[in-house]
């Protein structure tokens, strides 16, 4: 049902038609870039944790797609305003003070998750007892490129992009008339 999903993003459905073309069970665990370094996925094969033992992380740049190809994995997942700053960002990840406001969710083997940068999530529990996992968890970055290939909320606002530019000013000369237009009738009705 990875389909469903592709309306999120671009990168979202990149990501998903990349994942497809791969054979997981000949990955070997470590990192595999998909798209360059753009979109990539580290490979996991690990015991599953205590609750006590799992850490609570958010991730600035990156989207997370994780994907279970084990038994079944318990991931808690929480709004990430709710949560108190255990560790300051470092390398795209925060870590959280745990917090007793979260959802759990259970994937089952072949589910997978998105997980957004509001989405503060404690991956890599178990559901009743530590058991070997295989996990694939797809990176694809949380921003698409602009025309011009700068990030869209890069500190060029879109002043390198010919089609940025000329896309803002046609919006200012539409808004501009509008306003005028809407005062010139207010005047004449009496407002």
């Amino acid at each position: 049902n990875c389909a469903a999903y592709y309306a999120l993003s671009p990168r979202i459905e990149k990501a998903f038609k990349l994942f497809a073309e791969v054979d997981w069970t000949k990955a070997e665990t470590g990192k595999m870039e998909l798209d360059g370094k753009e979109i990539f996925a580290n490979v996991q094969e690990r015991a599953l944790k205590t609750k006590e033992e799992a850490k609570m992380e958010v991730h600035d740049k990156y989207i997370d797609i994780q994907f279970l190809d084990g038994e079944c994995e318990k991931i808690e997942y929480v709004y990430r305003e709710n949560l108190p700053v255990k560790v300051p960002y470092v390398d795209d990840i925060v870590f959280f003070e745990d917090t007793p406001f979260h959802s759990p969710l259970i994937l089952r083997k072949h589910d997978f998750v998105i997980l957004y940068p509001h989405d503060g999530h404690k991956p890599g529990m178990a559901v009743d007892k530590p058991i070997p996992v295989k996990k694939i968890v797809v990176k694809t970055p949380t921003q698409d490129k602009a025309p011009c290939g700068c990030d869209k909320n890069c500190a060029c606002a879109g002043k390198c992009c010919k089609r940025g530019f000329w896309k803002k000013f046609i919006l200012f000369i539409i808004c501009s008339i509008n306003y005028y237009y809407v005062r010139y009738i207010c005047s004449f009705l009496g407002n």
